[in-house]
């Protein structure tokens, strides 16, 4: 258990003189002189204010778990080691020279800047801590474009903003296992840089006013949120009974409606249906209606077939038989 011996000297500070006293007290303020006696009010005085510190100190190492002991001065030194001093604390942030690849040491510093004049092919750190949180600035030089190739153990990693002389900052925290993780986007002068790329342009301090927004940012961020859809009407490509491929690269939605021919009430049904990679799927009719209108809509994930097939089932065959009115694909 955390202890201390370091003890307070004349606790009751009894027989002792005065924070005045001691003050003014010629002895304290010029020392002993030779062969001089000490007055025991002074003695104590000066006895009591220094092991009240010692004590003090010792009850305050105690109470984080160390402990304090007189009893040898290097086992003492070693374990008031352990209080931290502005000589202890990493620099938080040191400057790199330009190398194709350099070599971080977390070690000897929380935060690394360097001008890029050449793309970093490969790089490496070392000395990482669970928990320490590691920023790195990457300046592009007057020509830009230039690309970091991250450590391995780096997690959410992302480009520097490729713009000439724009400054990019991203952070990292240290995970139990020393995998640097980021801890939120990558930003610099021009925006915030997500890792899919998305840029949020950044305003001016005190700019208050509306902004409208391009359409290539507006159109990006949308889709990078999965939330981007293209309505296309496919009545002149897309027919009765062809089996055609999803290939866009997302899950895309049919909208498609079937009219069928004026049957005279005499009891003519026609329906109109889906087939998903040969499973069939929704399917709706129409009975004894005079041009009636019958409409089914169908999810089609990537790389997946679809057809649509429009027959009559009952009632005698009628010319011109039903057919596809309207053909709607939505993309996302």
């Amino acid at each position: 258990m955390a202890s201390t011996n370091l003890i307070q000297w004349n606790p009751s500070a009894t027989n002792q003189e005065t924070d005045a006293e001691y003050l003014a007290d010629s002895q304290r303020s010029g020392g002993y002189g030779t062969n001089n006696i000490v007055p025991s009010p002074l003695l104590n005085k000066a006895t009591y204010q220094v092991t009240t510190f010692c004590a003090a100190f010792g009850q305050m190492m105690a109470a984080k778990g160390y402990t304090t002991s007189d009893a040898s001065v290097s086992v003492l030194a070693a374990v008031l080691a352990n209080v931290i001093t502005e000589a202890d604390l990493l620099s938080n942030l040191i400057s790199l020279a330009y190398s194709p690849t350099p070599a971080f040491n977390a070690a000897s510093a929380n935060g690394f800047q360097m001008t890029l004049t050449g793309n970093i092919t490969s790089s490496t750190i070392s000395g990482v801590l669970p928990g320490q949180v590691v920023g790195f600035f990457f300046v592009q030089d007057a020509t830009g474009g230039r690309t970091v190739s991250w450590p391995a153990s780096f997690v959410g990693a992302m480009q520097p903003d490729p713009a000439a002389n724009a400054v990019s900052l991203i952070l990292f925290k240290a995970d139990l296992s020393g995998n640097l993780r980021a801890s939120g986007p990558l930003i610099s002068n021009n925006g915030v840089f997500a890792s899919n790329g998305l840029v949020c342009p950044t305003r001016s301090p005190g700019d208050n006013t509306t902004n409208a927004a391009t359409t290539a940012f507006v159109t990006s961020a949308i889709a990078s949120l999965k939330l981007f859809c293209t309505r296309t009407n496919k009545i002149s490509s897309y027919f009765s009974g062809v089996t055609y491929t999803n290939s866009t690269g997302a899950a895309v939605f049919e909208e498609v409606s079937m009219i069928g021919p004026q049957n005279d009430n005499t009891g003519r049904t026609y329906q109109i249906a889906a087939v998903i990679d040969g499973v069939a799927g929704p399917w709706n009719g129409i009975t004894n209606t005079s041009f009636g209108v019958a409409s089914i809509g169908f999810w089609v994930p990537n790389g997946s077939t679809f057809s649509v097939t429009v027959s009559q089932t009952g009632g005698g065959i009628v010319s011109p038989p039903a057919s596809i009115s309207g053909w709607i694909e939505v993309s996302f």
